[in-house]
């Protein structure tokens, strides 16, 4: 995950990613649509957690995120409905810590 604030050329790129309909990335879970809630319909406030890779759904279960040392940290997933983004505030430390590996996120800084 790279740190960029918004409007910048990484931002620009959160926005417009996900736009093949063929490519769904699901890490964990047997049934996305019933495997926990998604973050969705408001524009998240403050920090914010951005997907940029090439799915138009990226889905971590929390059966994921436990096995990979994770603990308490509920299914989160980032779509077209949520504009690839999810606030910051909706992981765990740890969470965030993981994404940081993940070069498919950014973290925004909306101040």
């Amino acid at each position: 995950m790279v740190t960029k604030s918004k409007g910048s050329t990484a931002g620009e790129e959160a926005t417009t990613s996900g736009t093949d309909e063929d490519t769904i990335f699901i890490e964990g879970g047997d049934n996305p649509d019933n495997n926990g809630a998604s973050v969705e319909d408001k524009a998240p406030v403050g920090d914010v957690i951005s997907y940029i890779g090439v799915a138009t759904r990226r889905i971590i279960s929390k059966d994921t995120w436990e096995q990979i040392g994770v603990k308490n940290q509920d299914t989160v997933e980032w779509n077209r409905k949520n504009n690839f983004t999810i606030p910051a505030s909706a992981l765990k430390k740890a969470a965030k810590d993981y994404l940081e590996t993940d070069n498919g996120f950014i973290n925004l800084h909306n101040s």
